[in-house]
């Protein structure tokens, strides 16, 4: 809807898997690109693109053929200095805990780390670090777009809806349990967009492909200045 309406984004902000399509946008991808990448998404799982660890004492996977072959792949080997719209990546430290937002470097170091979900994937060892997926720490960064000026936010999430309440206020984009993003910070009279961190790579593939009955109507929750989208998915109770 951003590409189509031609509205303008002026900060980007991105969580795990939300931090690698928050990269796509401030790259400048057109809606042609983005369509085409859902028919590389079929490419990914194919075995060389993924290195084990045997035995698998840290996690299953060592994540550094993941970084090279797909994501560097994908954004071209380029680093924050080339996106063409300002961009943060959010990834945790696992020794303190803190909140580590990439604004420059490459690419490919700052989505591998946020993207490095416990027990499935290594850490990914950055500037002395030892960094894991941001979404433990910040799921959706709509406070980091804040932290930077932000005054109206556009946040996308399509975690199962929590009877939380989000708050506008800092941190606002955190609900109680799980959930994940990428926030898109916009300036005055501006609007900003947030990916949520579960948008999985096949849900995504399905909404860029125009499947978007497939999730139902979008539902949006105005707090403040910070817009909420959900989409309406459909999940299959326990037994």
């Amino acid at each position: 809807m951003l590409l189509e309406e031609n509205i303008p984004v002026d900060l980007v902000a991105g969580t795990s898997a939300g931090a690698w399509f928050a990269a796509f946008y401030a790259l400048g991808w057109n809606w042609p690109r983005f369509e085409r990448f859902t028919e590389e998404i079929k490419t990914f799982n194919r075995f060389p693109n993924w290195d084990f660890n045997i035995p698998p004492r840290t996690a299953i996977l060592k994540g550094r053929l993941a970084r090279d072959r797909i994501i560097n792949r994908t954004v071209e080997g380029r680093t924050f200095a080339e996106v063409k719209t300002p961009l943060y990546i959010v990834a945790a430290d696992i020794f303190t805990g803190e909140e580590v937002v990439f604004d420059s470097g490459s690419l490919a170091d700052a989505i591998r780390a946020s993207l490095s979900l416990p027990v499935l994937v290594d850490t990914w060892q950055y500037q002395g670090r030892f960094l894991v997926d941001g979404g433990i720490v910040n799921p959706l960064p709509a406070s980091v777009l804040r932290d930077r000026g932000a005054d109206i936010i556009i946040a996308s999430s399509v975690v199962r809806p929590m009877p939380a309440v989000v708050s506008p206020g800092r941190g606002s984009a955190r609900r109680a349990g799980r959930g994940a993003g990428t926030a898109a910070r916009a300036g005055a009279g501006h609007l900003g967009l947030a990916r949520d961190q579960a948008f999985a790579l096949g849900a995504l593939a399905g909404e860029l492909a125009g499947a978007a009955d497939r999730f139902g109507p979008l539902a949006g929750l105005l707090l403040g200045r910070l817009l909420v989208v959900v989409p309406q998915l459909h999940f299959a109770e326990n037994a």
